[in-house]
């Protein structure tokens, strides 16, 4: 898979759904629409500050639980 980046060297918001959406096929769970929300107030925060740019916020936000991907283990938020 080849990784899209922007400017900031995040990935893409698009490829960061694109994550999140194969991690979720591999652990179903809560966890995925938590990181959805997550993500939502992020880009929020991130709107109203003139220093932060809300693409970045969203794509942290949505993959700040990517690790679960691999289940329940305790590097959740490590991958």
């Amino acid at each position: 898979m080849v990784i899209m980046f922007v400017e900031k060297r995040v990935p893409t918001l698009p490829h960061a759904e694109a994550l999140l959406s194969e991690a979720y096929e591999r652990n179903p769970g809560l966890w995925a629409m938590h990181s959805r929300y997550v993500a939502l107030a992020a880009r929020l925060i991130a709107e109203r500050h003139p220093l932060l740019d809300a693409d970045v916020a969203e794509v942290v936000g949505l993959l700040h639980d990517i690790g679960r991907r691999e289940g329940v283990t305790g590097m959740r938020h490590v991958l």
